[in-house]
């Protein structure tokens, strides 16, 4: 019997410590600047943090199981040279993102192939690059004037 009381004992402060491990890596995922989106292999977003949400101005739930094609079109060009190899790749490029409102703009866009058992997933880590790409043309017109 007491060995029955001290596996459980054991087995309850190791799911406690999985739930706060979850609990942290949520809070991370929520918190970053950075939007992160994570998708099958056929493209259907399974996560979508708030930092997407203001990026592209729509609201998880409203992208939760549709094809990242419509904020990303070029997303399964990408996808497809990682979904070629058998490691977990990083890849990283600059594409367009669309907004809601059907307005394009800069991303940053970087790529990681998850195995996760039989099936695959991918994470994207994005960045909207278009205050960067407005100070780069203004130097440029700068240079250029002056």
């Amino acid at each position: 019997m007491m060995l029955f009381g001290a596996l459980n004992f054991f087995t309850f402060r190791s799911l406690k410590q999985k739930l706060h491990t979850s609990e942290r890596l949520h809070a991370i995922v929520d918190y970053t600047v950075d939007g992160i989106i994570t998708v099958d292999k056929g493209g259907h977003i399974q996560t979508f943090n708030p930092a997407c949400e203001a990026m592209f101005g729509y609201k998880e739930d409203e992208v939760i199981g549709k094809n990242i094609k419509a904020l990303l079109p070029l997303f399964q060009k990408n996808v497809i040279d990682l979904g070629n190899t058998k490691e977990s790749l990083v890849k990283r490029v600059e594409i367009k993102g669309v907004k809601q409102s059907g307005e394009k703009f800069p991303v940053y866009l970087g790529l990681s192939k998850i195995p996760h058992g039989h099936k695959e997933a991918f994470t994207a880590v994005l960045r909207d690059i278009s205050q960067q790409k407005e100070i780069e043309s203004n130097l440029i017109k700068a240079k250029k004037s002056g």
